[in-house]
């Protein structure tokens, strides 16, 4: 392979070989420029990757670029290499690689149906409709960068919740991207783009206001103004921590009288979870009617139908304002349970996960919360604790007698 300071004059002077010769630039490290048969004259670049493998990919046709803009590509290329990364292998990548709005397609088809919930996936298409591909949808994958999602994420600004949610769907998008070798790995351009703080969307109910729900619910249940399903999943719904979809899911075949223990196959995280059947929530299955033909524990007013969740809110509602208490949704009880189990220090969190079917300690330990009477017990006990301290080292203390004067 010649090696040789290339020049205009010397690519076009060079003859037609009978067999393809490269010509090596000394000018420029990696630049050659291939002769072929047909006299045709193309740089390429040449360079291996980490891992050894030697690459040559084609820059552009003599004629058509010019010396100097195939001595500029190449040292980007060569540049790219230093840092590790493999430009051939982004081109590749660029080539075969649908726009955003494909992948989001095939992300939902292959990824997303078998793994999620229809609630979820109903959701998870709004923002791809609503919100990813009216911005990103026409750019080809392997063209958006971590700017084109801080811009997306950062038109979203005023509802964060929202544009963090966006912001995770999306980064799961790309990770099945560099699975699926549409992006190089380790390239996913929502690395590093930071979710905006979301305050937090529930309330804790007070001890009042569960005692004034739980009286409103007895005068409800003596005068029969209120279905009586709806009682019973609300109560429900605090004996168990469980979610308003699981209680109105609730089947009779998934209590196990056996094992004192309600097993739901499948619930909202994935795979079976198992409760244990308190006798709160066994009085609770004992007193409630069953309807012949109906399988759910909580029945709607078509009694062949479980009971709908339009309907739980709707007498959710009504129940708050008879009880004298500020709205707020259904997971409101979840919320309050939870929290009761989480603040229980002598539970251990590993149980606690599973009274309150979290899969992860970072979403169980979102239900932690600091009530004002804790707070100021901690601090009084701490105080006294310091108070203490401070007495028993005074009383260690030997005051320094002054020395009396010599007479004179």
């Amino acid at each position: 392979m010649p090696r040789i300071k290339l020049t205009k004059k010397f690519i076009e002077g060079h003859p037609v070989p009978a067999k393809a010769v490269e010509l090596w630039d000394t000018e420029q490290r990696g630049l050659l420029c291939k002769i072929t048969p047909a006299g045709k004259r193309v740089f390429m670049a040449f360079y291996r990757t980490a891992d050894g493998t030697k690459r040559k990919p084609r820059i552009g046709v003599f004629g058509q670029i010019t010396l100097e803009q195939a001595r500029d590509a190449a040292s980007n290329c060569m540049a790219e290499v230093v840092k590790g990364g493999d430009p051939s292998a982004s081109r590749q990548f660029a080539r075969k690689a649908p726009n955003v709005s494909g992948l989001c397609e095939r992300y939902i088809a292959e990824y997303a149906t078998p793994r999620n919930k229809p609630s979820y996936l109903k959701q998870l298409r709004r923002m791809i409709d609503k919100q990813i591909k009216p911005e990103l949808g026409t750019m080809q994958v392997g063209a958006v960068t971590r700017k084109d999602v801080a811009a997306l994420h950062h038109s979203l600004r005023k509802t964060p919740y929202e544009a963090n949610r966006v912001l995770a769907a999306l980064s799961v998008i790309f990770k099945c991207a560099e699975l699926w070798e549409l992006r190089p790995e380790g390239s996913n351009p929502c690395r590093l783009v930071r979710k905006y703080k979301e305050a937090r969307r529930e309330r804790l109910l007070s001890d009042q206001e569960v005692r004034a729900i739980y009286l409103h619910l007895l005068t409800k249940e003596a005068t029969q103004t209120e279905t009586p399903s709806v009682i019973l999943a609300i109560r429900l719904l605090f004996a168990t921590a469980g979610r308003a979809s699981e209680i109105l899911g609730l089947k009779w075949d998934y209590i196990r009288q056996d094992s004192t223990e309600i097993v739901w196959p499948d619930n909202k995280v994935g795979g079976e979870m198992r409760k244990p059947l308190t006798k709160e929530a066994e009085k609770l299955l004992k007193a409630a009617e069953r309807v012949v033909g109906n399988p759910f524990v909580c029945v709607g007013s078509d009694r062949s139908q479980p009971l709908p969740m339009s309907s739980l809110e709707k007498a959710w509602s009504r129940i708050l304002e008879g009880a004298g208490v500020p709205h707020c949704g259904l997971h409101a009880i979840r919320h309050r349970a939870a929290t009761d189990i989480a603040n229980d220090t002598s539970i251990p969190v590993r149980v606690a996960m599973q009274l309150t079917g979290h899969k992860t300690a970072a979403t169980f330990m979102r239900y932690t919360h600091a009530e004002r009477h804790q707070t100021r017990e901690a601090a009084e006990k701490v105080s006294k604790r310091r108070q203490a301290l401070l007495a028993e080292r005074s009383k260690k203390v030997v005051p320094i007698r002054s020395k009396t004067p010599l007479s004179a």
